[in-house]
């Protein structure tokens, strides 16, 4: 999760974005979120309701919809997509959006047809490749999340979405790190038992309780994370320590 606070810009790109990206799920054909409050109609309902944040309500409330959406297809649990960032993320978001320069802003860019929303969708994509297909794909770790070509990379999978008719649901996650630190552990082991005179002298239930709760963690990381993890030599090396173990066992 980042740690580094988000650049007052990096909240503006957000916040836009997700405006954008609310408004065209609910104008697609068909619809990805069956709700209206980012329309002529909605607004002029909510303003009567709440009219100095009804701006802020039709995108909140929109998010809620649009979130469940998403996780439906990604998934929850160290997975942070567009409709649910890290929690001090959100809250840069709801802090921003409180202000008078979003009602402004959105209030420009909720007035534009749906051709005009795309042209803005694709001005924060900045045109970089997108792979054909569809559902969810993940971006990389989150700490890239509030980079400026990840924002980007969002916006052009988005973008492609609403103009080839193809979801996609782009995602970062925490797994990258996460396989870091559990790599470290691992690679402790050679020190343990496959670097010293005495190491055949340790008991084999002892090695063969790590490599099997090692095996445990990393497998169901797998699982979390969508079965491809860059993390994937920690699979191997459980079955290396055994065969090694095996060998000298004989000897």
């Amino acid at each position: 999760m980042p740690n580094k606070p988000a650049s007052s810009e990096a909240v503006r790109r957000l916040v836009l974005l997700r405006t954008l990206v609310a408004a065209l799920g609910e104008r697609a054909t068909p619809p990805w979120w069956r709700t209206q409050f980012l329309t002529y109609v909605g607004l002029r309902a909510l303003d009567r309701v709440f009219p100095r944040t009804a701006t802020q309500a039709a995108l909140e409330s929109t998010t809620v919809v649009a979130r469940a959406a998403h996780d439906k297809r990604i998934g929850v649990g160290r997975r942070y997509h567009f409709f649910r960032l890290p929690a001090n993320l959100e809250q840069s978001l709801i802090d921003a959006l409180m202000k008078e320069s979003f009602h402004t802003e959105a209030a420009a860019v909720l007035k534009k047809a749906q051709n005009e929303l795309l042209q803005e969708l694709a001005a924060i994509a900045d045109s970089p490749t997108i792979p054909s297909g569809e559902g969810a794909i993940r971006l990389g770790p989150v700490g890239h999340l509030l980079e400026t070509s990840g924002i980007a990379e969002m916006a052009a999978h988005y973008r492609a979405s609403f103009a080839t008719g193809h979801r996609l649901f782009p995602y970062f996650d925490e797994c990258e790190a996460h396989l870091a630190g559990l790599w470290g552990s691992v690679a402790s082991w050679p020190d343990r038992w496959g670097g010293r005179p005495d190491d055949r002298a340790r008991p084999k239930a002892e090695s063969a309780t790590a490599v099997a709760e090692v095996g445990f963690r990393a497998g169901a990381k797998r699982a979390e994370c969508g079965g491809v993890l860059p993390g994937a030599r920690v699979a191997r090396v459980p079955f290396l320590l055994v065969e090694e173990a095996a060998a000298g066992g004989r000897a």
